[in-house]
């Protein structure tokens, strides 16, 4: 018994570093045996139901490959958390030792930036340029690979580098989630808020009751993502007659050097009446939020949605399974759209209605490695499961909604359906400094929370952009050139391979020299404008 005592920690630490060894080894033979080819998938997908549903695919496909080819395959999944994501995947692609297929991350720069994106990942553009062989016998199957999406792969597209780069799975879109029976006790109604000025209504009758509730009672659950993501759905559509003014080339998105050439010619000022009208949306639907929501982090609002100390939550089509399976049998869930300040006696003098989601974009991207030693193997595999059928039932079974077309969602997902019909802008006036970016961030915080007025806020961003916008409109054109700079050396190298061959070039060499030479035209000639404009305005300014 002394013994026991005196050498348990070393016993089970000796247990522990054999079972550990022994798994290793069982692994090792399984996939790494010489008969047996092994594709690694990584991601940080946690949750509920996706590894399965993955999985049902992998198994699928593993037994598809042993009958067609009459060899053994192996494909594991690596999940990571995403709070050691991007450790994982940089070490692992810097290191030569990352997975075949990694799901590609906007946190993640390796996975995002051109530079490292053309050195890690293979380019996919000769591939979806043509049919998927598992679409045959569909309507879908004369179709280029890269058109059975619902999106065209536009958010594969990578255009510093002129070819695409990664599959989706699913598409995601943002909508209210809320308490159906919660909501009928506190404001008599089951039907959601139809209007702005109903659903600013019955976040103050919620205010109120909470005030004399002992427990905690707020309308919607904050936090900053929450914050972010109404921030977005509410303050956007105030901007769609100004994106239109200063949108000089006409692409539905007013890029940095548009915002500051505007800002510089007069177009705006950061204190004009719409900017001020956003941020007071914003900070008024805010207040509907938990004190002290500025601290807390998504998980924290899903939480208090799921113990019914909230009402509402803004968040996505990829929660809809996890906020669904929790609240079962606790109360009942609804979900619909942000409605819009359209019927607000001021904000309706700039908001005329909803962002359009037409350009939606595909989501759970998996990119292929170079340094996959069975890239073909990839392929196919992906090809596999981007059928209008597994795509569908993938998604079903983890409630998300299909990217490919002709896949259907669950009924319950209905509510998530991309809305087709409404305005679409993009006006990136925050990114036209890293100065600027840096102290919209930390300032929007201290204005949603209530610590500065609109007014100060649109004080601080107007002194930033005076003193650092023209130096970051100088460095975009800078990136723009060097751009055009590398075009130039691909449009040359393609024409010169093609002058060399005897025979006329293949369809898809010529399909990339004409991509090249009108991306060619395109940025020179949007560089020579804002060049244009620049020097007007500095010709101006010395006068």
């Amino acid at each position: 018994m002394t013994f026991v005592k005196k050498y348990l920690g070393a016993l089970i630490l000796i247990l522990a570093l054999t079972l550990s060894t022994l798994q290793v080894i069982i692994n090792q033979a399984r996939y790494e045996a010489p008969d047996v080819k092994t594709i690694r998938i990584c991601h940080f997908q946690l949750e509920a139901g996706f590894r399965q549903a993955l999985q049902q695919l992998i198994d699928e496909y593993e037994e598809h490959y042993a009958k067609t080819r009459g060899e053994k395959l192996r494909i594991v999944q690596l999940p990571i958390s995403q709070r050691g994501y991007e450790q994982f995947v940089n070490t692992s692609l810097i290191g030569q030792t990352a997975p075949d297929i990694i799901e590609t991350d906007p946190l993640v720069r390796t996975t995002q930036d051109a530079a490292y994106v053309s050195r890690f990942f293979l380019p996919l553009g000769e591939y979806v340029s043509t049919p998927n062989p598992y679409t045959a016998g569909t309507a879908l199957e004369q179709l280029p690979w890269k058109e059975t999406f619902f999106d065209g792969l536009q958010s594969a597209f990578k255009k510093r580098l002129l070819d695409y780069y990664h599959i989706p799975f699913s598409i995601f879109t943002i909508r209210m989630y809320y308490n159906i029976d919660l909501y009928e006790e506190l404001t008599g109604k089951t039907e959601p808020p139809a209007s702005y000025q109903e659903f600013q209504d019955v976040c103050g009758q919620i205010l109120e009751k909470g005030r004399h509730s002992p427990e905690l009672l707020v309308p919607i659950a904050g936090s900053k993502y929450q914050a972010a993501v109404l921030g977005s759905r509410y303050e956007r559509p105030f901007f769609v007659d100004l994106s239109q003014k200063i949108d000089t080339n006409l692409d539905g998105e007013v890029s940095e050097a548009e915002a500051w050439l505007g800002y510089q010619e007069g177009a705006y000022l950061l204190n004009d009446p719409v900017f001020i009208a956003s941020w007071n949306c914003s900070v008024e639907i805010s207040k509907n939020f938990q004190k002290g929501w500025i601290s807390s982090q998504r998980d924290d609002a899903t939480f208090l949605f799921l113990q019914q100390n909230a009402v509402m939550l803004a968040s996505g089509s990829w929660d809809a399974a996890s906020i669904l399976k929790q609240a079962e049998g606790k109360f009942r869930v609804g979900i619909f759209d942000f409605p819009m300040p359209i019927d607000h006696p001021a904000y309706s003098r700039f908001v005329k209605g909803p962002l359009g989601e037409g350009n939606i974009q595909g989501g759970i991207p998996w990119a292929v490695t170079k340094q996959s030693a069975h890239p073909e193997i990839c392929l196919d595999f992906l090809r596999f499961c981007t059928t209008p059928e597994r795509n569908e039932a993938f998604n079903k079974q983890i409630t998300w909604l299909p990217v490919v077309n002709g896949a259907q969602p669950k009924d319950i997902l209905k509510p998530f359906t991309p809305r087709l019909a409404g305005f679409q802008t993009e006006f990136r006036y925050q990114n036209l400094s890293t100065a600027l970016r840096m102290i919209e961030k930390g300032a929007r915080w201290q204005l949603l929370s209530g610590q500065i007025t609109p007014e100060e806020y649109a004080a601080r961003l107007s002194q930033t952009l005076e003193r650092s916008g023209e130096q970051g409109f100088l460095k975009n054109m800078e990136k723009d050139e060097l751009t055009q700079r590398d075009t130039n050396r691909m449009l040359a190298a393609k024409l010169a391979l093609a002058s060399r061959s005897a025979s006329a070039p293949p369809k898809k060499t010529e399909q990339q020299i004409q991509q090249l030479t009108e991306f060619r035209l395109d940025s020179c000639h949007q560089s020579a404008v804002s060049r244009h404009r620049y020097e007007i305005i500095k010709q101006g300014e010395a006068e």
